[in-house]
């Protein structure tokens, strides 16, 4: 699904193999949701009968599923970002997401880097069934984050980094609340760890 135009309704979900914004989306009562996934059960608020759409597996570099948003997304209730059929999914999001909260979710791995997180939200929460791998630097100025895995939360660095001009030796995690929750552990494996901050409350 791709959108480079204009949707304002008071729900507006986008459901596909791969999912792309460059326009705007506007959900004036209630929310935005991109899902990727390869059938999707839907069903009307309150009734108990499900519609099946029969589609693709989601593709983009083998089970990893991709979002992508370069445009503007807002809504009056939340956002929220998944992936299901068990494929693993990274969030590009170069745009801007405004909402109360942001949940981005993945039936397997999910990828974090600045860009997953940089939403205009009071709380940004990240969850995966499997692992939450997290490769770069992420500063939240205003709200919470939440890290949760169904299995481990992975602080990692790629051995070279072009843009730092060599070795990415450490990682600095800032928000004004973080809360990490991991089903099994917490890896840091950052040649000089991981820096977490919290500025205005805790770190849990």
């Amino acid at each position: 699904v791709i959108n480079n135009g204009f949707i304002t309704a008071g729900e507006v979900h986008l459901l596909g193999a791969a999912i792309e914004n460059h326009g705007t989306i506007v959900a004036t009562e209630g929310m935005v949701t991109f899902v990727v996934a390869g059938d999707v059960l839907v069903k009307e608020r309150g009734r108990q009968v499900f519609a099946r759409l029969d589609g693709a597996a989601p593709t983009g570099g083998g089970p990893t599923a991709t979002i992508e948003n370069t445009g503007s997304v807002s809504a009056a209730q939340g956002i929220s970002l998944g992936a299901g059929d068990a494929v693993s999914l990274v969030v590009r999001n170069t745009g801007t997401m405004t909402a109360d909260r942001v949940s981005v979710r993945a039936a397997g791995d999910l990828f974090v880097d600045s860009a997953t997180v940089s939403a205009d939200a009071n709380n940004v929460s990240l969850m995966a069934d499997n692992d939450i791998y997290v490769y770069e630097d992420i500063t939240k100025p205003s709200g919470g984050l939440t890290l949760e895995a169904g299995n481990d939360i992975r602080f990692e660095a790629p051995p070279i980094d072009i843009d730092r001009g060599g070795l990415l030796l450490t990682l600095a995690i800032e928000a004004e609340e973080l809360d990490f929750q991991a089903g099994h552990s917490i890896v840091d494996t950052v040649l000089f760890g991981t820096t977490l901050t919290a500025t205005t409350g805790d770190i849990n």
